[in-house]
């Protein structure tokens, strides 16, 4: 039975020449390590094909309905992980061997396309079949370094870049071309990710210290982290979460949610606005905003896998200090009663969901 969705292939760059100029038993358990890192990150929304070489292949279907934003964000998150395991192999080592001395000469590059393709369980692994599948193969195999001279980078196809549906985002690309053997000229757009590091490569999970917590609520919702996450990011449905009349989001990075961006939520003639203050779909997410009294008000919300789906836990909490203090019963109420209704809404919504009726 065939299926439409995204096909990824993530693989290392440099590999071949690294291993040609280093020695192989340093060599080897480099690549082994960095390897099986990408294979941790292979996460929803995309599941694991098999590993070829030093390349990990993936896959997600549009039948789970997932946003093409959350494909973006896990290969944000599978890269500055990369590079972050690259840098610390690099400051760890003292050995002067060449293959511990070309560690930072490696990267990570994906080619990312849409369409038809097949999955047949053989052993072990999902074997992907169908000429769509084979053109990532092809494609994987381009000259982007060589013209654009991008080390690490995502190529988008433009089937794959529709599929994304971002408004905006695709402004943010550069075109390249390949050459084809059996489809002739392919568009890629290509998004260069040194900036995607820079700019997260310092970003730390944001937390609430114990003496500010107002109100938590932590509960399981039989669906997986990416469906909840989907729900509780989703303006439409966050709506409802958060019990608003209405919502729209402002300061779109590249036509996606994401740190920085602004919810506005209208509650009647009032209006909250809540920035995201930590993203990093679908596992976590903060915001924060303004208070009466002067005060702000941060929320973190942690979605972990279990067996029956995902435990989500919401905390809320508020700076100490004098006016904190004569607020935090009022607020304490509030924000507790707020988590039972809302906690009981994301409940509605996700069985509405498993049984694909609306909300």
């Amino acid at each position: 039975m065939s299926s439409r969705g995204f096909l990824v292939c993530a693989d290392i760059t440099g590999y071949t020449g690294y291993l040609s100029h280093s020695e192989l038993e340093h060599a080897t358990g480099t690549l082994a390590d960095l390897l099986r890192l990408l294979l941790a990150h292979v996460q929803a929304p995309l599941h694991l094909s098999r590993v070829e070489g030093d390349a990990v292949i993936s896959y997600a279907t549009a039948a789970a309905g997932i946003p093409g934003q959350l494909v973006v964000d896990q290969l944000d998150d599978t890269y500055v992980a990369f590079r972050r395991a690259l840098e610390q192999m690099v400051l760890n080592t003292s050995c002067r061997c060449n293959a511990c001395a070309n560690i930072g000469e490696l990267d990570l590059k994906f080619v990312v396309h849409h369409g038809e393709f097949a999955v047949q369980r053989l052993g072990q692994q999902d074997e992907l079949v169908g000429p769509e599948v084979n053109l990532l193969f092809r494609l994987a195999k381009n000259r982007i370094r060589q013209s654009l001279g991008l080390p690490g980078y995502v190529a988008f196809t433009a089937e794959a870049l529709e599929a994304l549906a971002l408004p905006g985002f695709g402004e943010t690309l550069r075109d390249h071309t390949e050459d084809d053997s059996e489809r002739g000229r392919i568009a890629l757009h290509v998004r260069d990710m040194r900036p995607v590091w820079e700019a997260q490569k310092d970003r730390v999970p944001v937390t609430i210290p114990a003496a500010e917590v107002v109100a938590s609520h932590s509960e399981v919702v039989a669906a997986p982290p990416e469906v909840v996450f989907a729900l509780l990011a989703e303006p439409a449905t966050r709506t409802v979460f958060f019990e608003a009349d209405g919502m729209t989001v402002d300061r779109l990075a590249d036509g996606r949610i994401g740190t920085d961006a602004v919810y506005v939520c209208a509650h009647g003639d009032t209006v909250i606005r809540q920035t995201v203050i930590d993203w990093s779909p679908p596992h976590r997410y903060a915001f924060s905003n303004p208070i009466p009294g002067g005060l702000t008000m941060t929320g973190t919300f942690r979605l972990d896998p279990v067996a029956e789906g995902t435990r989500v836990t919401v905390v809320v909490g508020v700076p100490r200090g004098i006016k904190a203090a004569l607020m935090r019963p009022i607020l304490r109420r509030q924000m507790s009663r707020w988590l039972d209704h809302a906690f009981a809404s994301l409940v509605r919504w996700v069985k509405a969901e498993r049984a694909g009726a609306p909300g």
